[in-house]
């Protein structure tokens, strides 16, 4: 266990608009509210009120109902770290919601399948034009599958509707 001490910071534009909209998809996805974004560096061990100290060297945390961020990552770094943490930030909503509590090797597992199964076309190397378009994608992609799923739950709904009310359909007209 190596103790790190981290200082909140404020980071570039680019940077904050890139992790913000990571953070909006992975919330998206995930079927939560989008925690706030913040970004720390680590620094020398000190007695500072606005220090946060965690038990090990972090590229990323989530707590305080942020996802926190470390400044000095690459883009698609970021893009991985806020889905990572995001994640975390899910688990904690279902856990106040269902009382069901995942083990840290769990949780972390979880995190990183989450991370896997979302993020495995990133490349490493991306471009923060790269990175932005790659999120695009992924919402879009995201979309258009809850659209669909939801389209077959309309139906059903639909069909159910018609059978409880005795709805007839002729030629495309409706008669009850």
């Amino acid at each position: 266990m190596e103790i790190t001490f981290n200082r909140i910071v404020r980071a570039s534009r680019a940077k904050q608009a890139l992790a913000k909209r990571a953070v909006e998809v992975a919330s998206a996805i995930s079927g939560i509210q989008s925690p706030r974004v913040e970004f720390f560096e680590m620094v020398a061990p000190t007695r500072a009120p606005d220090v946060i100290v965690t038990e090990v060297p972090a590229l990323g945390f989530y707590t305080r109902s942020a996802v926190f961020v470390r400044n000095d990552l690459g883009n698609s770094q970021t893009i991985k770290t806020c889905f990572h943490e995001t994640s975390h930030a899910s688990q904690q909503v279902t856990a106040r919601r269902t009382l069901r509590v995942l083990s840290d090797n769990a949780s972390e597992r979880e995190a990183r399948l989450f991370c896997l199964e979302h993020l495995s076309g990133l490349r490493h190397d991306a471009s923060e034009k790269e990175a932005i378009v790659f999120l695009d994608r992924l919402e879009k992609r995201f979309k258009q599958q809850l659209r669909e799923r939801c389209a077959a739950l309309v139906k059903q709904a639909n069909q159910r509707f018609i059978a409880m009310n005795r709805i007839k359909a002729v030629n495309g007209v409706e008669y009850r």
